[in-house]
């Protein structure tokens, strides 16, 4: 082939090509030089014939097959031969396409099961594992090799049906299957629910608090009401002041109770609204601690503020709420009295104040869930205490509405360290 031909390009709508697919034919033969005229092929030395066959894919041309024959024309076989060749050069490419197409779609599926947050399993016929994605390991603490070949690690549901699982870790699975009937395989999807299930077992048990929390009160209130109304002429002026105090204190709880469940809600609901602005901190730790060494003969009280303690930034009636609920608890959760010390320092550009006290403690593993909605701490015997297990998770709301925060924190001679954070005004005046 002379050099001049080596990568030229001529249009197609004048080539064979185009000739051959206006004709309707598979095969087309061209026989020089009359019929050559200015394809680009007549630049060829000694070309006597040009055969070309069309190469389809999916009943659409999708290229042409050239064959050249030099000083004589190609026989039938010859055309015949060139027509199968193109024939076959199109079942290739098709192959060839549906092949990549195979690769490409097997590809995104395993990114799909590889990426998925949901753990993904594939059983066999006999139930026996075969693929395993790696969130399934993640979530059950399986490795793929050590379930690949055995049966997965928790109970199937029937399919279509969705069975809630505990798995030894004390995670809770929602597991779901599918039968894929072409193949005899089965589709495995699970689920972590251990939050959601927590959520609910809270919420019942938040329901089941709040209602005993309600109905002591009330049932006191009405009791001494009732024996008022009943035998007001017949009781002392001792005994009556007596049941109107007790009718008071038990109002006052309620109102509390109440108070409570509304910041909760505007809590859960994003909707605290607090000032921000300067405020003397010092202040309201001495106003919130007034009066309390008076309150239990078995309780000691310290309050430790330097005078220049520095103002901080926050609201500071939210700061009261929030100050009440940790002295609150500090006396509530040391049932055999001790030491109950109100410390506060600048540190930076923050101010810290910490509430010590010498009661039950935390248990490590729920320093930071007592800060959740509906819990309290299942360590040693905090459940006796009663409580509807909102008060600290207003507090941490309230403090980080601030732009603040609160912790708990253990002691080393035991009780525990509520850490409160506030930023600081740099100023105490």
């Amino acid at each position: 082939m002379p050099e001049t031909l080596r990568g030229a390009t001529a249009g197609l709508h004048t080539s064979l090509v185009a000739k051959l697919l206006r004709t309707g034919k598979t095969v087309l033969l061209e026989t020089g030089p009359e019929g050559f005229q200015d394809l680009i092929w007549a630049r060829l030395p000694g070309l006597h014939t040009i055969a070309v066959g069309i190469a389809a894919v999916g009943g659409r041309p999708y290229g042409a097959l050239y064959a050249l024959f030099a000083r004589r024309k190609a026989s039938h076989l010859e055309l015949e031969l060139l027509e199968l060749l193109a024939g076959h050069a199109g079942i290739a490419v098709a192959n060839a396409m549906a092949y990549q197409e195979a690769v490409r779609q097997r590809a995104h599926e395993r990114a799909v099961f590889d990426a998925s947050a949901d753990g993904i399993a594939v059983l066999d016929g006999s139930g026996a594992v075969v693929r395993w994605n790696p969130a399934a390991a993640e979530l059950t603490g399986h490795p793929e090799d050590r379930v690949i070949g055995g049966p997965p690690p928790f109970p199937l549901p029937a399919p279509g049906e969705k069975l809630t699982f505990q798995l030894p870790s004390g995670r809770w699975l929602d597991v779901l299957c599918a039968e894929i009937r072409e193949t005899g395989e089965t589709v495995v999807d699970f689920r972590d629910v251990t939050r959601a299930k927590e959520l609910e077992e809270a919420k019942d048990l938040f329901l089941a608090t709040t209602s005993h929390e309600l109905r002591t009160p009330i049932t006191i209130v009405h009791g001494f009401a009732s024996t008022l109304d009943s035998r007001w002429e017949h009781l002392a002026d001792e005994e009556r002041r007596s049941a109107v105090h007790t009718i008071a204190e038990r109002a006052r709880s309620l109102g509390q109770l109440m108070d409570h469940l509304l910041l909760g809600a505007r809590a859960g609901a994003k909707e605290l609204k607090v000032r921000v602005e300067p405020f003397d901190l010092a202040a309201r730790v001495h106003a919130a601690t007034l009066g309390l060494p008076v309150l239990s003969d078995r309780h000691r009280l310290e309050v430790d503020i330097p005078p220049d303690l520095p103002f901080v930034y926050g609201d500071a009636l939210a700061t009261d709420i929030l100050l009440a609920q940790l002295l609150e608890n500090a006396f509530k959760y040391s049932p055999d009295g001790g030491l109950i010390r109100v410390e506060a320092w600048p540190e930076d550009d923050r101010v810290v104040l910490v509430v010590d006290d010498e009661g039950v403690g935390i248990a490590a593993s729920d320093r930071e869930r007592i800060f959740e909605r509906f819990v309290q701490a299942d360590g040693g015997d905090r459940r006796r205490f009663g409580g509807v297990g909102l008060g600290l998770y207003i507090v941490r709301n309230l403090a980080r509405a601030q732009g603040g925060d609160v912790a708990a924190l253990p002691r080393s001679s035991g009780g525990t360290r509520m850490w409160l954070v506030l930023n600081s005004a740099g100023s105490s005046s």
